[in-house]
């Protein structure tokens, strides 16, 4: 946890002065054998996002079972949008989400989920969150304990804000900023469905390049480079998109981990761009 010691911050013993990005990086991820060390926190809800099925079989001890599903629905005809904040804080409040908790979120392994859910924790301005670096793969692989027992969360008091502009962009800003140098386009799809149709500027750096073969994130300096190499790093906004906005969510989480200060999902992402025969597309 975070303890403060003369008005200056430390994180798990890193020092934040003279490392603030891995300092930065501590509260967004979490790696399994810490939370291994830490199931009894106080005030800590952990989320398992891997379905029901899943979940029965064996998950981490405490662990609420939590269908991402829930924060997602269809506006305006395009798929997978973020739902209203009511509904938002229903699902979360369900969960035993209440004001001041603090989340522990993981998926199977790639990511998608839990970047999806910590986005959206932040974009309604919700209790800080981590993701379990790595996912339920990562904490198998660590032989750490697990549990059969479900659960059962009680109801908890949650008000959230309104949606925050800065971290979800739709496609009429998406439009207006094409020729904005300022801004930075990350398309996370396969280089195949690149290829076949995209956002124009768009720069190609698939969601699974943010991971290694462990299901964790790369480190601060080959995930720094792997966004450098396309100098995306240097735009002040940077915004990413994907088919429907789960993957683009991976990609959101990795350039969060790099403590860069203006990140933003375009939540229609190709479904809702493709779609519209007004907008303008390469190749």
């Amino acid at each position: 946890g975070e303890t403060t010691t003369d008005g200056e911050t430390t994180t798990d013993g890193l020092d934040c002065v003279a490392d603030p990005v891995d300092c930065h990086r501590a509260t967004l991820l979490i790696p399994a054998e810490e939370l291994a060390g830490a199931l009894d926190l106080e005030g800590q809800v952990i989320l398992d996002l891997r379905g029901a099925g899943a979940y029965a079989a064996g998950h981490v001890p405490g662990a609420v079972s939590f269908d991402p599903g829930s924060l997602r629905d269809e506006v305006d005809g395009v798929a997978g949008q973020v739902v209203d904040r009511p509904a938002a804080e229903a699902a979360l409040a369900a969960a035993g989400i209440g004001d001041g908790a603090s989340v522990v979120l993981y998926d199977a392994g790639d990511g998608q989920a839990a970047s999806r859910v910590a986005w959206t924790l932040r974009y309604y301005g919700g209790p800080a969150a981590r993701q379990l670096d790595g996912g339920w793969s990562a904490w198998e692989a660590g032989g750490h304990p697990v549990e059969a027992e479900a659960a059962t969360p009680t109801n908890a008091s949650l008000t959230l804000a309104d949606g925050d502009p800065l971290l979800r962009v739709d496609a009429a800003w998406v439009a207006a900023h094409l020729d904005d140098p300022k801004v930075a386009l990350v398309d996370a799809r396969s280089a195949a469905e690149y290829d076949s149709g995209r956002i124009p500027g768009g720069v190609l750096i698939p969601w699974q390049d943010n991971k290694g073969d462990d299901d964790r994130f790369l480190a601060g300096e080959p995930l720094r480079a792997l966004y450098d190499a396309a100098s995306i790093l240097a735009a002040d906004t940077v915004v990413t998109y994907c088919q429907t906005g789960s993957r683009a969510s991976v990609s959101w989480f990795a350039v969060m981990l790099l403590d860069h200060p203006d990140v933003r999902i375009y939540d229609g992402s190709w479904a809702e761009w493709g779609a519209d025969p007004n907008l303008p597309k390469e190749p």
